[in-house]
């Protein structure tokens, strides 16, 4: 009878345990991470957001049950890549604020494909002002004004950047309640927290 040598066969020995190991790790991750109906998440554009405080505020005051993951984040974008940077990005997110020194010409034309009309849902949507785009000689609205002069909100509280700021549902989230097409009607946090951050 032969004998397996152990010195000769341990690389084998140790790709036995560690493999099993390495493929229990990855699917808990992928089974672990949150469905998209499960979290929440804000992109901003400019400076001036205190993220940390927004989230953190969010979570204490606005707490879901189904929501396990909530995230405010903030970003700059260099100009030669911005509109596609953006449509990338953004449909990764619920909500997206703009500091107006970041918005470029026809920012919701561009971005956002007119995919949510505004006016369609207005008995949804909190009372407040709106961002236009003149498009075929007619105002369009595309999004929200969430911060400017003498405009105080839940977001001008984590926000000391001074600029106007404007607020988009993205065309992506399934968390605005299926007003865009996508999730579904009862999963619409993205849209109660839109309408709390500009509640005055």
């Amino acid at each position: 009878m032969k004998k397996i040598s152990f010195e000769k066969h341990w690389v084998s020995y140790l790709a036995i345990i560690l493999i099993p190991i390495i493929l229990w790790t990855s699917v808990y991750d992928i089974i672990a991470e949150p469905a998209d109906n499960e979290r929440f998440a804000i992109l901003f554009v400019g400076d001036g957001l205190d993220c940390e405080g927004l989230a953190a505020y969010i979570s204490e005051n606005y707490s879901d049950p189904r929501m396990k993951s909530i995230t405010v984040e903030s970003t700059t974008v260099l100009d030669s890549i911005y509109y596609d940077y953006l449509k990338t990005r953004c449909y990764n997110y619920d909500l997206i604020i703009f500091a107006e020194s970041e918005m470029k010409e026809q920012l919701g034309r561009v971005v956002f494909e007119r995919e949510i009309m505004l006016s369609d849902y207005a008995e949804l949507l909190p009372e407040s002002d709106y961002y236009y785009e003149h498009i075929n000689e007619t105002d369009i609205p595309f999004g929200f004004i969430v911060a400017d002069e003498g405009l105080e909100n839940l977001f001008t509280r984590f926000y000391s950047g001074g600029e106007r700021c404007c607020m988009f549902m993205s065309p992506r989230s399934v968390n605005l309640g299926g007003i865009n097409g996508e999730g579904e009607e009862g999963d619409d946090y993205a849209l109660k927290m839109l309408c709390a951050l500009l509640e005055k």
